[in-house]
């Protein structure tokens, strides 16, 4: 016995050995879980580990596919895919293989039919689909379903296998196959515009060529044919997997691989698979690395991003599975997704998976992935059953059925609550189930007597620390979302450090406590009793949702309730050790007995004394004084040196001897054996049995549910940055640190102190540091969505970023120089991301089409972007579109109310995909593989309730997208982010596009009947001023129905000359001048009847800071009916020029010079603002006469005089042609100018009388003569001045802003309008000058525009 006892005394459940050995395994087990994570095994020094595996040229391949952005919207993707198909010629060409392209160009070498290989270059196939309408991530607004045409660019490589069928089956009649269906495996050639794409998906490329490399070596050819598919398109809408589905090839394959990634390096995961037959052969691979909850994760909706796994599977009918990298998330889609942020070793582990599987596949030859043949159009590949799997330490994988994980939850749930009552049973028939149990009733001669046995000590304790434990870890994660939200993104382990040693110590705590105050023997068997019943209740709903839900994902608690079960029975079982209660009675009386003699000299009371509790114990050992010198031994108190162990202890040594008998000096000895003060009958309690109870409870536990928590932690610490709640994932490690540290409750009041006070100290500091850190940093930066959108007809560019709110996002805003001074406009976008800021300001233009000269401003040339026309068709609900957008192969058409069908020109048709979603479709995308290609768009909307065909129309907008950015100064305001925003913040897209070019004007597709009641109606109202018609020639207001006389002109102020911006159109001014409030007679005005139910047409003209809004016939614009000439007559009239040839007009850059042009052919339309400036120079560069023209030259623009007021241009006084004309002249005249700012003298003279001639200077005899003049004046006079203010504006705004527009309006009249009166009578040189000479100045004022703009 006394070997035995040291033997088992280093594992005995004493407190040093507790300690030990937990702390051991957790540390232990929790470290090869994080090095199995966080490490990547690696790839074998042998270049060429396998026969037809080359890792040097693998690598140097992803550096070429990942040397720059390649979005299908790019140029580098079409080198990319030349490339590809240069690659993959040379690999069959060095294995020696006769290959062939077919059937879409001539074949290279030999013929498809015969070939071993065939290479399919895929240029055909087309594809239209629609998804359907849903909430938005907001959840408070529904979006539209999306329709999407899209032209594939596919390269697919058949392998045929040895017993595939021979010749080119697939282009028979029915394209099918008539052996076992073969294997797919698939990548994606794009990224995304803001990424290199080496992870995602550059190393799944590369695997396929390496794929490719292996089957087409010698002694590697396949049982069963591979397809290796690269497709194009996959980032932005899945387009490139469903455009396959238009191939022969699609229907071929039964199984497949799909590689994809979505983070940047690390182990490629099993995210996904379809069935338990499938994903053994995943089994095969010799670095497994996934659970199945990730496949909950997507078939739950709880990941949102999808692959090109659902078109495979989905649509096709395919079984397969899902492989890809997963981490680290703020590196997916960004700048840092390149070939520095992965690892060879990355491509190792993903290729030795895929390599293990596609050998697996293709080796099969059973029926298994045969069946019926269905009526949907999807594969014949049979049905699959529902798998379970999971991988242990990257290593094992176990994959079994669901249906098998359901039956054990039933056999669980069902025969271990039998088991333990028949045990329950079994003990209380021998009089040994010490549980629940308070006393014993104990028969003697003199009388029955209770004798307490404290069974009930220790029972509500568990669930009473459990709960503040896990509230307390709970609480916290409360805390961090409250105070620093986003820390996990960069510091996950710090929070996972956390959590788990507050839950220890909070535990430790209170458990020791309680057990120093009230030892117990029974509490691990209570412990783990209330382990088994919460286990229990969780595996209940647990099985529903196995049945119901088909939910794999908690095949954990499975595992962990049978292990809780196992330690449980083990508590259980052990009670057969102790003696029977009617036993430990008779010993508790003998012990009384003689402690009663020793205290009152033989005086016996016939009532017994009761054993004393350990609270009496230690009272009566305080009046005793206790024995303070005893030597400390196993059963002496951790805390207390007076403490004694039993009531046997005290009775003391002299009464044993005094007693003299050996069955007193045996119960002695046994009581001695009771560990500290707990219950005397526990002296034969096994004293290693806990030990197997941890081992059984605690790693399978560690290993299972840990591996989980890093996953899902993993996947999720730096969601916050798409507006994923942190809250949520906070929850998730509290929930999961509580599951994994559960094992130790029971053990947990054995522990010594010194672990517990060392987990406070890490929780002191990891508190500490989770509440004041930052949460982002070089590594782990937070990721902004950047989109630029360009009003094409405005001109107004708007820059916004999306992402977490203050301070982050206005942190990294407030650096960039564009906008700076800017009010920003940051609101959560509606139908955006949730939980998001979208923060907008006017940036910097983008030049994505390239400009002729390189000083032209971009946005001279927005007009030139995007082009389209509508046609309605008569009678009926429909449109169609004509679109072309330049140096572009995407573009949209979006819709304010559904549209019902829509097709393409020339595209084909597939019954298994939906071109407009039930409840119609928002929006139509446009994808192209042909560059500048225009389409023709045939649209069709249902008629609502009480309405007929052709009676409703729709508006919306056309928006082209431009997404190549491989050379810097295309985008220029994504190139100042890259520069200006803080090394913690990464830029990423938001949308399909990195610029939207759009006409934001309503594209109205109004019935006929409307617009012929509006015609009648307005010949009714022509009907009724049939005089007024004929004074007026028609309706433009040439003619006055009053004698012709002029008023004086509005007097204006010096601050309301202003020259038309960008910010005029936003912000009009708040002085609007009104004609019908004006100094001008009545008679000068247009007037109308008044038809509240036809408002007028009006065009905003703008001329000097005054804003005259001119009123025209309804619908007058939109018909073609009102003219350039007349827009300027009635301009001329309202500014009180003499001439309106005199009158310049300005639209969104260029000159309305065509009098006979319809107003709407110019693009205008209602409230369009038109800038209005009265020249020196006539329209039409003719001159009335010799006399006119000469006081043309002394008829100046405005006068800028020193003390800053505007003269207004002189009136010219007719009279007979033989009159001399005078010039009246401005005010301040003889006042000295201001050099910098002052336009060319004037030609008159400085002091002019009446009767006196201005003086006529040379006029240049030709065109180009004029142009040198004006060229002369511009390069000496102007351009200094523009300099000096682009240099040195002055510091203060209202002056600043005031010489800006001195100087931009006089540029205008003096130069800009002078050239356009030059006509050039084709002289091509003077035509090129002239043309030269405009975009020089219009390139001037740009950048007078943006310095004016951006306050410097």
């Amino acid at each position: 016995m006394a070997l035995k006892s040291k033997i088992l005394k280093p594992i005995a459940f004493t407190p040093l050995p507790v300690t030990i050995i937990t702390s051991v395994v957790y540390l232990g087990l929790i470290v090869a879980l994080l090095v199995i994570h966080l490490v990547v095994p690696s790839a074998p020094s042998n270049p060429t580990p396998v026969k037809g595996i080359d890792l040097v040229e693998a690598w140097k391949d992803l550096q070429e596919l990942s040397n720059g952005f390649h979005p299908y919207n790019s140029r580098r993707n079409d080198h990319i895919r030349d490339w590809l198909l240069r690659r993959i010629g040379a690999i069959l060409d060095d294995n020696g293989i006769d290959h062939s392209t077919d059937p879409y160009n001539e074949p290279h070498h030999g013929d498809a039919a015969t070939s071993r290989v065939v290479v399919f270059n895929d240029v055909v196939s087309n594809v239209t689909f629609s998804s359907d309408g849903v909430k938005s991530s907001s959840g408070r607004e529904s979006k539209p379903g999306i329709s999407v045409y899209f032209e594939g660019t596919n390269i697919i490589i058949y392998i045929r296998g040895s017993e595939d069928d021979d010749g080119s089956w697939w282009n028979e009649q029915n394209g099918k196959h008539n052996g076992l269906g073969g294997v797919l495996v698939n990548a994606h050639y794009d990224s995304v515009s803001t990424g290199f794409g080496a992870t995602d998906d550059g190393v799944g490329v590369i695997t396929v060529m390496q794929l490719i490399k292996y089957f087409t070596t010698s002694g590697h050819k396949p049982k069963k044919g591979i397809v290796a598919l690269l497709n194009n398109g996959e980032e932005d809408f899945l387009n490139g997997a469903r455009a396959f589905s238009q191939h022969s090839m699609s229907s071929f394959a039964h199984t497949f691989l799909n590689l994809e990634g979505a983070g940047a390096g690390g182990r490629a995961t099993l995210f996904r698979s379809t069935d338990t037959e499938v994903t053994r052969f995943y089994q095969r691979s010799r670095y497994p690395f996934g659970t199945v909850i990730s496949g909950d994760g997507f078939n739950r909706g709880f990941i949102r991003s999808q692959t090109d796994y659902v078109v495979f599977n989905g649509i096709l009918g395919l079984r397969g599975l899902d492989v890809a990298f997963m981490e680290p998330r703020a590196r997916y889609h960004t700048g840092q997704d390149d070939t520095r942020h992965t690892s060879v070793d990355s491509l190792w582990h993903m290729l030795t998976g895929a390599l293990a599987t596609i050998q697996g596949l293709t080796s099969d030859t059973t029926s298994t992935f045969d069946g019926e043949i269905t009526d949907n159009g999807k594969v014949s590949s049979g049905q699959g059953s529902e798998a379970v799997w999971f991988d242990l330490f990257g290593r094992g994988f176990v994959v079994f059925r669901l249906q098998t994980l359901f039956a054990l939850s039933i056999v669980l749930l069902v025969a271990t609550p039998l088991i333990l009552i028949v045990i329950s049973a079994v003990l209380y028939r021998f009089d040994k189930l010490y549980l629940f149990s308070g006393s014993k009733h104990h028969h003697h001669a003199e009388g029955d007597d209770i004798v307490p046995l404290y069974g009930w000590r220790g029972f509500f304790r568990y669930p009473i620390i459990f709960i503040v434990a896990s509230g307390a870890v709970v609480g916290l994660a409360f805390l961090v979302t409250k105070i620093n939200p986003y820390i996990v993104y960069s510091s996950q382990y710090a929070v996972w450090s956390m959590m788990m040693s507050a839950w220890v110590f909070v535990a430790w705590f209170f458990f020791r406590a309680i057990d120093f105050v009230r030892p117990t023997a029974l509490h691990r068997a209570y412990s783990l009793s209330w382990m088994y019943l919460g286990g229990w209740l969780v595996l209940v709903v647990a099985t529903v949702f196995e049945q119901s839900l088909k939910l794999a994902g908690v095949y954990f608690m499975v595992f962990y309730f049978s292990a809780i079960f196992l330690a449980t029975l083990i508590s259980f079982l052990e009670l057969f050790a102790l003696p029977r209660k009617s036993e430990y009675a008779d010993v508790a009386e003998r012990q009384q007995d003689r402690h009663a003699v020793s205290s009152r000299s033989g005086s016996i009371s016939s009532s017994r004394l009761l054993a004393p509790t350990a609270d009496e114990r230690l009272q009566e050992s305080a009046e005793q004084g206790g024995n303070h010198n005893e030597e400390p031994t196993e059963t002496t108190s951790l805390i207390r040196g007076d403490r004694h162990t039993t009531f046997a202890n005290y009775t003391g040594s002299a009464l044993d001897r005094e007693s003299g008998g050996e069955e007193d000096a045996l119960d002695n000895k046994n009581l001695k054996k009771v560990y500290a003060d707990e219950q005397g009958w526990s002296w034969s309690l096994p004293t290693w049995t806990w030990l197997l109870q941890f081992i059984l409870l605690a790693p399978i536990v560690i290993i299972l549910v840990g591996q989980i928590g890093l996953l899902l932690t993993s996947a999720m610490h730096q969601t916050g940055a798409d507006g994923n709640s942190m809250l949520l994932l906070y929850i998730l490690i509290a929930v999961i640190s509580i599951l994994v540290l559960t094992p130790l409750a029971p053990f947990l009041h054995r522990f010594t102190y010194h672990i517990p006070t060392f987990l406070l100290l890490v929780f002191a500091g990891t508190l500490i540091y989770n509440l004041v850190a930052f949460p982002f940093s070089m590594n782990n930066r937070l990721k902004l969505y950047f989109i630029q959108t360009v009003d094409l007809e405005s001109g107004i560019n708007e820059v916004s970023l999306t992402g977490i709110g203050n301070p982050y996002l206005a942190e990294t805003i407030r650096d960039l120089p564009s906008a700076a001074g800017q009010d920003l406009n940051c609101s959560e976008d509606p139908r955006g991301k949730y939980g998001l800021i979208k923060c907008r300001w006017n940036g910097l233009p983008p030049k994505v089409i390239k400009s002729s000269h390189p000083h032209i401003p971009p946005e001279l040339g927005y007009a030139d972007w995007l082009s389209f026309n509508v046609t309605r068709t008569e009678g009926k609900n429909q449109a169609r579109f004509h679109i072309f957008g330049r140096n572009t192969r995407a573009c949209k058409i979006t819709f304010g109310s559904p549209i019902s069908e829509f097709r393409v020109d020339g595209a084909g048709s597939d019954s298994r995909f939906q071109t407009v979603p039930i409840d119609g479709s928002g929006e139509v995308r446009l994808w192209s593989r042909t560059w500048e290609k225009p389409w023709d768009v045939n649209v069709n909307w249902d008629a609502s309730d009480g309405s007929h065909d052709g009676q409703e129309g729709r508006d919306g907008r056309v928006v082209c997208l431009w997404s190549d950015v491989n050379e810097s100064g295309v985008i220029p305001a994504l190139d100042e982010i890259r520069r200006f925003a803080p090394d913690w913040v990464a830029v990423t897209k938001l949308g399909d596009g990195l610029v939207e070019g759009k006409l934001t004007r309503n594209i109205t597709l109004a019935s006929p009947e409307v617009l012929a009641t509006a015609f009648l109606t307005l010949l009714l109202a022509f009907v009724s001023m049939t005089s007024w018609g004929r004074r007026f020639g028609g309706w433009a207001g040439r003619y006055s129905p009053s004698p012709a006389t002029s008023g004086p002109p509005p007097q204006v102020s010096d601050s309301d000359f202003s020259y038309l911006t960008a910010d005029d159109i936003v912000d009009p001014p708040r002085r609007v001048y009104d004609p019908f409030k004006s100094n001008l007679p009545r008679h000068n005005i247009i007037t109308r009847p008044h038809d509240p139910s036809l408002g007028p047409d009006i065009l905003v003209l703008k001329h000097r800071g005054v804003t005259y809004p001119l009123h025209f016939p309804a619908y007058s614009i939109g018909d073609g009916e009102l003219r350039v000439g007349d827009l300027r007559e009635e301009a001329a009239r309202q500014t009180g020029a003499d001439d309106k040839r005199r009158i310049k007009l300005l639209y969104k850059g260029r000159i309305l010079k065509d009098d006979s042009k319809a107003c709407n052919a110019e693009g205008l339309k209602q409230q369009s603002e038109i800038l209005c400036v009265i020249s020196e120079a006539l329209s039409n560069g003719a001159a009335m006469d010799e006399d006119s023209e000469s006081a043309d030259e002394s008829v100046t623009g405005p006068t800028v005089e020193v003390d800053g007021t505007i003269s207004a241009p002189g009136r010219k006084k007719r009279s007979h042609r033989s009159k001399k004309k005078g010039k009246k002249s401005g005010s301040g005249a003889n006042s000295p100018r201001n050099e910098n700012l002052a336009p060319p003298d004037p030609t008159a003279s400085s002091t002019p009388s009446a009767t006196s001639r201005p003086t006529t200077p040379a006029q240049p005899r030709t065109a180009l003569d004029k142009l040198d003049e004006i060229a002369s004046t511009f390069h000496t006079k102007y351009v200094p001045q523009c300099v000096q203010y682009m240099t040195n504006p002055p510091y203060d705004a209202k002056t600043r802003d005031l010489d800006y527009k001195k100087l931009s309006e006089t540029i205008l009249a003096q130069v800009i309008f002078k050239l356009d009166a030059v006509e050039t009578e084709g002289d091509v040189e003077a035509r090129q000058r002239r043309k030269d000479l405009v975009k020089e100045t219009q390139a001037m004022l740009g950048r007078l525009d943006v310095v004016h703009g951006s306050g410097h």
